[in-house]
């Protein structure tokens, strides 16, 4: 049996709990089955070939750098055309295709494999929440009138590619339980994936010992509420006294610069340093507070995970997609009441009995969250063929 992995959409930074996911599966799956492909756009870890036996195939000839709709478009036409002489039939019936993502050349690479391979099983995964149309009336918890943008009809559109082409598939995959409905009616087979924990070190309750009071973590985009971060701390500026020091762990892209020029004025020492990985992202996370988390469009929203194992309480909006995880380690805010954030805020900052109580409780709770779980939770379906 060979499980064949799709993952040339991969841009290789780890930046989002889709790519998180395959880099922590992929070698587990590894240790249990002999003969794994990974095809990729982005180079993998080096140690993949020679400690885990992973035969990497590169289907570019060179590295190609996106930034942008328009050019992460284009990097998606390159990877697709560049990916089409890997498809081939396999030489054995025993076959398993995983597509690692429900970017459209991903998933038309597998459907093409599968297509070539009927026989061979194929999982489609897709680590988005559901999509809604832009053109209805009521959009993401927000009801008024509006023209969508490009962007917000692209993103639609693919996703309508993904749910056409995955009819194939003999497993759906997606990655929050309040989508589970909608994909049983796009596939009769429908898995709904528990993330993984990747921190094992010891956490930090203390909250005399944490440097920073703020930290954010993530991406700079609209879904993930960088333009509510200003109105939330000028609220918080006008509710407490304290000299508030902030870290923003993000790639320097999108919005980085007019959220620096927002932020000025409060007089608070902020810095930018940049996207952070591994220990040192885990280190800066202990040492600070508070994790806020403004998103309003998350599938999981590993970054909460991040922040309750080494101790660091969340605070973020009272939405149904986040309330189906995120449930202890955490104080939440009605969508969008950038004041009422503010105060819970202010609560954990200046109640360290709160502070504690959910710290603790948020690390006892990020304890349930194992990925060797999240690998055998997929594993189970390999044995039907």
């Amino acid at each position: 049996m060979t499980i064949h992995n799709i993952c040339v959409c991969h841009n290789g930074t780890l930046l989002s709990g889709g790519e998180k996911f395959t880099y922590e599966v992929i070698p587990r799956w590894a240790k249990k089955f002999p003969s794994i492909n990974y095809f990729y756009f982005s180079e993998p870890p080096r140690e993949w070939e020679i400690d885990y036996k992973i035969k990497t195939i590169n289907v570019s000839s060179g590295a190609f750098k996106e930034n942008g709709t328009l050019r992460v478009l284009l990097f998606y036409f390159v990877a697709f055309f560049r990916s089409l002489k890997i498809i081939r039939k396999f030489d054995s019936e025993k076959n398993i295709i995983i597509s690692h993502s429900s970017a459209w050349p991903d998933v038309l690479i597998a459907f093409l494999f599968k297509y070539k391979n009927p026989q061979a099983h194929w999982l489609a995964i897709s680590h988005s929440l559901y999509y809604p149309n832009p053109f209805f009336y009521q959009w993401l918890y927000i009801k008024k009138s509006r023209i969508p943008s490009l962007a917000e009809i692209y993103k639609w559109l693919v996703q309508e590619v993904f749910f056409i082409l995955q009819k194939k598939a003999d497993l759906l995959a997606g990655g929050n339980s309040i989508d589970k409905e909608k994909l049983l009616t796009k596939n009769k087979n429908v898995h709904i994936i528990r993330y993984g924990g990747e921190y094992k070190g010891k956490p930090e309750f203390n909250i005399e010992n944490k440097i920073y009071d703020i930290c954010f973590l993530g991406r700079f985009t609209e879904p993930k509420g960088v333009l509510e971060v200003p109105e939330i701390l000028n609220n918080l500026k006008k509710i407490c006294d304290k000299k508030i020091s902030a870290i923003f762990i993000a790639r320097q892209d999108n919005y980085a610069g007019w959220l620096e020029n927002k932020l000025k004025p409060l007089g608070y020492d902020i810095k930018f340093l940049g996207a952070k990985y591994g220990e040192e992202k885990y280190d800066l996370l202990k040492k600070s507070k508070i994790l806020i988390f403004p998103s309003y469009f998350e599938s999981f929203g590993l970054v909460y995970l991040d922040a309750i194992s080494v101790g660091t309480p969340v605070a973020e909006y009272d939405i149904p997609c986040l309330n189906t995880t995120h449930t202890c380690g955490v104080i939440k805010a009605p969508f969008k009441d950038n004041y009422a954030f503010a105060q819970n805020l202010k609560k954990l900052l200046t109640d360290q009995s709160f502070y504690q109580k959910l710290a603790k409780e948020g690390y006892e709770y990020s304890q349930t969250f194992d990925l060797d779980i999240t690998a055998g939770d997929l594993e189970r379906y390999f044995p039907n063929l």
